[in-house]
């Protein structure tokens, strides 16, 4: 609500060398019944102050013209956003590659071009490209680590959809697993390697090394960076349900499906 953020920003008003908040947004499709899409953390709400300006055409983010770095304070406030919806995200992906690739073009290739390259070419399914574009991220001798585990899970993605050799697709997995072995959700399309395959006891398996992780995370708060997981709660109860229910476990299936329900009711 309104008072509680007047009051968040009032509270931390007194520590001067705070130049923002970090609040949790959340992306949401409006077209598909405010089904979340991601999570994430972003700064969007910072002093008015001269020195602290945006930055780049697209994927704007705050910068401190004063010094190298912004100092920042999560706050548990959420923010929906509702600019991905998927009515209007293509002509937003074919705005952002049209501005990305003319800025390119003045100042040469930056190393998070590669993360923003990547989401339009996804983001507008072309595949290919994007596997392309990763694999220039990845030869590339500099990395952004903060676009790295999008990156590969729009690699993951990918890879998946243009229905490329399973073995393929598990290396690429585990390799983004060996890179984040705290991101649940690696776990997860883990899961979904072994359901393709129909191994159903190594899938249900990894549901719940997934679920435990998160759990943990949850717990001890150790991701602070951007998390997709939450957004595939419910793809993921929904599948644990379904192989609950090949194994006659009327009990567990019920509490999975309403789980999954929780995270998307129109399901």
């Amino acid at each position: 609500s309104m008072r509680r953020l007047q009051g968040e920003m009032e509270k931390h008003d007194k520590n001067r060398q705070l130049d923002g908040i970090l609040c949790n947004l959340v992306n949401i499709d409006a077209a598909m019944d405010n089904r979340v899409i991601s999570t994430g953390y972003q700064m969007r709400i910072f002093r008015n102050r001269k020195y602290l300006r945006y930055t780049s055409k697209i994927h704007e983010y705050v910068t401190n013209l004063a010094r190298k770095y912004v100092t920042r304070l999560f706050v548990d406030l959420v923010i929906n956003h509702t600019g991905y919806s998927t009515d209007i995200v293509k002509d937003k992906m074919r705005r952002n590659l049209r501005m990305l690739q003319d800025e390119i073009a003045v100042r040469g290739r930056k190393t998070t071009d590669y993360g923003y390259l990547i989401d339009c070419y996804y983001g507008l399914d072309d595949y290919e490209k994007t596997i392309k574009c990763v694999e220039e991220a990845f030869a590339a001798d500099e990395k952004n680590e903060e676009q790295l585990s999008t990156i590969y899970r729009r690699w993951i993605d990918s890879l998946v959809t243009l229905q490329r050799d399973e073995a393929e697709c598990l290396a690429a997995v585990d390799q983004a697993i060996a890179a984040f072995p705290y991101l649940p959700e690696f776990l997860w399309n883990k899961a979904e390697h072994y359901l393709r395959c129909q191994d159903f006891q190594q899938s249900e398996s990894y549901i719940e090394k997934a679920l435990a992780l998160h759990a943990d995370n949850e717990k001890t708060g150790r991701t602070l960076d951007k998390n997709a997981f939450d957004a595939l709660l419910g793809s993921l109860y929904y599948t644990q349900g379904n192989i609950f229910r090949m194994k006659n476990d009327i009990a567990r299936t019920v509490e999975a499906y309403i789980e999954s329900l929780k995270k998307f009711r129109y399901r």
